[in-house]
């Protein structure tokens, strides 16, 4: 039925799909399956860039079937709207309702992480030291476990550095950023290119703001890495290692 609701959506019509979800939802007997409306009724909001209603939705789904199965995705699915308003502690708060209620274990993944970036946001915010080092943490507490999507391992490995970065512990991002860039490889997925690019420009930013020889070298071979996998074009990739290496410091 759902799939019915999201062809409507996917054309843009979200008043027909929201009109054919609420009458499936008069026809639904068990508790399970009104619930599961209510959560698609949620989604289908954010969608439609309805925040407001998505959390309206959702509260009635928390309120009426509070021991339904869906309620772990609900609570996810709330924190995004939270973090998607910036509003950074609500959507901590509901991300950790999300881990106890034994979710799925992608959306366990998706909240531990998500908890991880609003940290960042609040430190930046409150230019919090503490908060940095507790989203370095939840970030490095899933980094340490087996058998990640090379994806997630990727961006988890930038993201933690970009935390050490504000911590001032350069070392420590100048070590996640460059395990982050050697997934650039030739036929690397988009979705893996994505966060070691990313790392790379980090490479480059501590390079270009602390011109250590050691800083300048990591940098020049990350854009090696960029190159081989030929998501850079190389005659401008060696231009900037070029002028990398005329900033390096000469004691």
């Amino acid at each position: 039925m759902f799939l019915v609701a999201t062809r409507y959506a996917d054309a843009g019509n979200f008043k027909h799909a929201n009109m054919f979800l609420d009458e499936v939802l008069k026809h639904d007997q068990s508790s399970e399956q009104r619930a599961r409306r209510l959560l698609q009724k949620a989604s289908l909001a954010c969608r439609d860039k309805d925040p407001d209603g998505a959390l309206e939705h959702l509260e009635k789904l928390r309120k009426d079937f509070p021991d339904a199965a869906c309620l772990a995705e609900a609570f996810y699915l709330q924190g995004d709207v939270y973090k998607l308003k910036g509003e950074y502690e609500k959507a901590v708060e509901v991300y950790e309702e999300a881990l106890k209620h034994n979710p799925e274990p992608r959306f366990e993944l998706a909240s531990a992480g998500s908890i991880g970036d609003c940290l960042f946001e609040l430190a930046g915010r409150r230019s919090s030291q503490e908060l940095y080092s507790r989203a370095r943490t939840q970030y490095d507490t899933l980094l340490a476990r087996p058998n990640l999507p090379e994806a997630v391992r990727v961006m988890l490995l930038y993201k933690s550095g970009r935390c050490s970065v504000e911590l001032e512990e350069i070392d420590t991002a100048v070590r996640r950023y460059k395990e982050a860039s050697g997934a650039l490889v030739p036929g690397v997925s988009s979705a893996v290119a994505l966060w070691g690019v990313k790392a790379v420009e980090g490479l480059v930013s501590i390079a270009e703001n602390s011109p250590l020889a050691s800083n300048i070298d990591a940098a020049a071979k990350a854009i090696d890495r960029q190159i081989n996998a030929e998501l850079v074009d190389s005659e401008q990739a060696n231009a900037r290692k070029g002028i990398l290496q005329g900033k390096k410091f000469k004691p």
